[in-house]
């Protein structure tokens, strides 16, 4: 969620709520780069932001069998609650449509290095959830991971592309239809990217058989292992998003939303007195939009002036934190697109420049990694757009003297800018030239 120097700060300012040994096992996770990072950032958010508003005591021993993450104490609310991340994980394994959508992406550039432009097209048939049956999630017709060359990428489909080859101007299809697979392509000429069509399957059917009502009874119930809590101590569970639909997604025709979820749980629920969802919004897209930022909502069996000085000072606290780079979902991703790109460290470039007639920004690190020879060119230029280059380029052709290069330090970022500021025509790269002439 946030840039990596964001978290080292928020680690640096960890010694009032986290001991040392914490302090190591959290690190461990972070540097994990995986699911567990995701985990144990959220929980790093959360303390931080509770510290700023409280006093917060991690992991605290009320000499039950288990330990929650917090234990809250302020001017006018006290409470304990455990953190917990929810992603969609499981219900990606069961449905493996990102796998077939990364293979056909790969039989799409495969193709295109043989001059064969085109992209693929798919629909994904499923098997419907039905809360009468006891159907409660939808399921994709689609193999195992390990089943998909037997059953999709089968010989059939082998003939499919060798007609794409044969004859690269026709659109083609292509059904698989089998025991485990429900899947039909088209092959279209020209076409860009990729386009699929599969029923929505992370949606909750049922009020208690989904991912959040699950992760709430599993909560309640560690929290009634950790131990006798102080008279005027409240119960809370916080759930962040790692990647679950369900924490921001719109209500749909035959879903059943957060709100309802939540509240069924809380009113059936006799330890937890409020539950709290933490995720990263962005209000609005494109031109002039704002960016992301972090969100607190909050649900209770008995809303209070406490609750909601909780929650509104949580938002406030949240607000103050660095601004978050992308969501939960889009960070679990990033963690396995990179997976053995050690050297990036999953940290991002700098991508937007700033350019005037006489200077430049660029990306500092994808600089100093070109030159070090730890990136190609063809990856720099993913990061520094030719067209800016092109402008560095001009003024080099134009003689013009590199009179100054600084660094635009941006500590919410994983980067720098990198500023070539040009001056007067310099001998060395343009030719000799006549002094300006005074008028006489």
């Amino acid at each position: 969620m946030l840039a990596r120097r964001s978290i080292q700060k928020l680690i640096d300012g960890s010694a009032s709520y986290l001991s040392p040994q914490k302090t190591d096992r959290l690190v461990r996770h972070l540097n994990r780069n995986d699911r567990l990072s995701v985990d144990a950032e959220w929980e790093l958010i959360v303390l931080a932001a509770l510290a700023s508003i409280g006093t917060v005591q991690h992991e605290p021993d009320l000499g039950g069998t288990s330990r929650l993450d917090v234990r809250f104490r302020s001017s006018f609310m006290n409470f304990v609650a455990d953190v917990t991340a929810l992603s969609d994980e499981i219900v990606e394994r069961e449905n493996r449509v990102r796998h077939l959508s990364q293979e056909l992406l790969k039989w799409q550039g495969q193709l295109s290095k043989e001059g064969i432009h085109g992209g693929f097209q798919f629909r994904v048939g499923a098997i419907d959830a039905c809360v009468r049956k006891g159907l409660y999630k939808t399921k994709l017709v689609l193999p195992a991971q390990q089943e998909f060359r037997q059953y999709v990428f089968d010989q059939k489909f082998d003939e499919f592309i060798s007609a794409i080859r044969h004859a690269p101007s026709q659109v083609r299809h292509h059904i698989v239809n089998n025991s485990r697979a429900c899947v039909s392509m088209v092959f279209t000429p020209g076409a860009r990217g990729q386009a699929s069509m599969h029923p929505p399957y992370k949606v909750a059917h049922d009020i208690e058989h989904n991912i959040v009502y699950q992760a709430l009874h599993s909560k309640s119930a560690q929290i009634k292992r950790a131990g006798a809590r102080d008279p005027d101590e409240l119960a809370g569970i916080i759930l962040c998003d790692g990647g679950c639909d369900l924490m921001r997604g719109m209500p749909t025709v035959g879903g059943v939303s957060l709100e309802a979820i939540v509240g069924a749980f809380l009113r059936k629920s006799h330890t937890v007195t409020f539950v709290c969802v933490v995720d990263v919004y962005q209000a609005s897209w494109g031109p002039g939009s704002q960016g992301p930022g972090f969100e607190a909502r909050s649900w209770s069996s008995h809303w209070t002036a406490a609750l909601e000085k909780l929650h509104d000072g949580l938002n406030v606290a949240l607000g103050n934190l660095p601004v978050p780079v992308r969501s939960g979902e889009n960070t679990l991703r990033r963690y396995e697109w990179a997976k053995g790109a050690s050297r990036r460290l999953y940290s991002d470039y700098k991508e937007d420049v700033s350019m005037s007639g006489c200077h430049i920004e660029i990306s500092l690190r994808a600089t100093v990694e070109y030159l070090a020879g730890r990136i190609d060119r063809v990856e720099y230029e993913r990061w520094v757009s030719p067209a800016w280059l092109q402008h560095l380029k001009r003024n080099l052709d134009l003689g013009n003297r590199v009179s100054e290069m600084s660094i635009s330090p941006h500590p919410d970022r994983d980067d720098d800018g990198l500023v070539i500021t040009f001056g007067e025509p310099d001998p060395a790269m343009s030719p000799f030239r006549s002094p300006p002439r005074r008028d006489a």
